[in-house]
C-alpha cells in the first residue's frame, strides 16, 4: 500500500524533510489507488505541509472507497517511527466524530511516546 494513500503513511511522511520526500518520490506522478488518492508529488508536499501544521493526517477514500481514517505520528524521532490510526466508514465521519477520534488519537500517541522514553 503506497504511504501517500493512507493517513498513517502520510503522518509518517510528514516527519521527513522535503528533501527526503523528493528522494522517496523522485517522479511527479504518483500511483493512485482511487480517484481520491493524491496524484502528484506537488499534491503530496502540500498535504504534508498541512499535516505538519495541524498535527494529524487524514484519508478520505484515498485507498478504499467508502473508508475514512485519521492518524497521529508519535513525537519520538527514534527508529522505527510510529503512528496511531483509526479508520471507519466515511458515512460515520461527522465533524464531531472526527474531533472525538482526534482527541483520543493525540492522547494515545502521547501516552505511547511517554511509555517508550
Amino acid at each position: 500500500m503506497p504511504a501517500h494513500c493512507t493517513s498513517t503513511g502520510k503522518a509518517l511522511l510528514a516527519m521527513l524533510t522535503d528533501d527526503e520526500l523528493h528522494l522517496l518520490y523522485p517522479d511527479e506522478r504518483l500511483i493512485q489507488l482511487t480517484p481520491h488518492s493524491l496524484g502528484t508529488r506537488t499534491e503530496l508536499l502540500d498535504a504534508v505541509r498541512t499535516i505538519r501544521s495541524r498535527g494529524f493526517a487524514s484519508s478520505k477514500e484515498e485507498n478504499e472507497e467508502g473508508v475514512a481514517s485519521l492518524a497521529v505520528a508519535l513525537a519520538s524521532t527514534r527508529s522505527p517511527r510510529l503512528a496511531v490510526n483509526a479508520s471507519l466508514p466515511l458515512s460515520r465521519m461527522s465533524s464531531a466524530t472526527e474531533q472525538d477520534i482526534l482527541t483520543r488519537l493525540v492522547a494515545a500517541a502521547e501516552e505511547i511516546d511517554h511509555l517508550l522514553l
